[in-house]
């Protein structure tokens, strides 16, 4: 693990690269968004399918970073082209569960807590200067971290 990485475990793929360096990126940048994205985890964590790559979430201190997987995760299974549809505006929330572009998996609890958490993730990432940059990477197929 690199020196003041948040990472515990190193993503394999592209999607593991990018979410790692967006949280990293959003606990230098936004420390109060991403606290409050760790309290709105509360223990929980979730496990992203994109395009068969599995990567997990959690919050096991004062920041969500990518995790081992842990067995009782909310499950969310997707695409990279259903992410960038999202965030491109090109696709709704509702309509990607409806038409399983986006396929949830939990209690109920745990997909409400999911949700809030993914409401705070968000919240912080159009506060972190550098995620526009690392978004770019990930939709170009570029390295998430210049070397």
């Amino acid at each position: 693990m690199a020196e003041g990485s948040l990472s515990s475990s190193p993503p394999e793929g592209p999607f593991g690269a990018v979410l790692s360096a967006s949280l990293e990126a959003l606990a230098r940048e936004a420390p109060a968004a991403s606290g409050a994205l760790a309290r709105a985890l509360q223990g929980l964590f979730v496990t992203l399918v994109v395009d068969g790559e599995r990567v997990t979430v959690g919050a096991p201190d004062a920041h969500a970073r990518v995790v081992p997987e842990v067995p009782g995760a909310v499950l969310a299974r997707t695409s990279r082209e259903a992410i960038l549809g999202l965030i491109e505006g090109r696709d709704a929330l509702p309509a990607a569960i409806l038409e399983d572009r986006l396929a949830l998996r939990g209690a109920v609890a745990q997909l409400s807590t999911a949700h809030d958490a993914l409401m705070m993730y968000l919240h912080g990432v159009l506060r972190s200067p550098s995620q526009p940059a690392i978004l770019a990477r990930w939709r170009d197929g570029a390295p998430t971290v210049p070397r």
